[in-house]
């Protein structure tokens, strides 16, 4: 998971990069429900140190809907380039769950990524 902020038509969007790869030797099959991409920005007003750092939720947005299911050593990707009203770049927190199917109980993977405002996305030109 990665992410850059991009400047397009006069508006800062925050690209959000998914990859994912089946290192599996079989088909994993996603579920659509349960699995998603939410993005938090930085709060504007922070509690007094020592504290956590608070973040503004946005909104949960899908990913790979396109990919009902990952062979084996495969990999897949998915680019989000989202609109969060932000008038310039701040930092963000991408959070990432996939739920995998499985015959009993469905697996659930979660990733947590900080954007810094600078972040740049590998192979991605300016």
């Amino acid at each position: 998971m990665s992410g850059q902020w991009r400047k397009v038509d006069g508006k800062q969007l925050l690209q959000a990069r998914i990859m994912v790869k089946n290192i599996g030797a079989s088909n994993v099959t996603l579920l659509q429900k349960g699995t998603g991409l939410r993005v938090s920005l930085l709060a504007a007003h922070q509690p007094a140190p020592p504290a956590p750092v608070e973040w503004e939720g946005q909104r949960v947005f899908e990913i790979l809907k396109e990919h009902a299911w990952i062979e084996p050593g495969e990999t897949v990707s998915d680019d989000l380039l989202l609109d969060l009203g932000s008038a310039a770049p701040v930092l963000a927190l991408m959070e990432a769950r996939l739920v995998w199917r499985r015959r009993r109980d469905n697996i659930v993977i979660a990733a947590r990524e900080i954007i810094p405002t600078d972040a740049t996305i590998s192979g991605v030109k300016e």
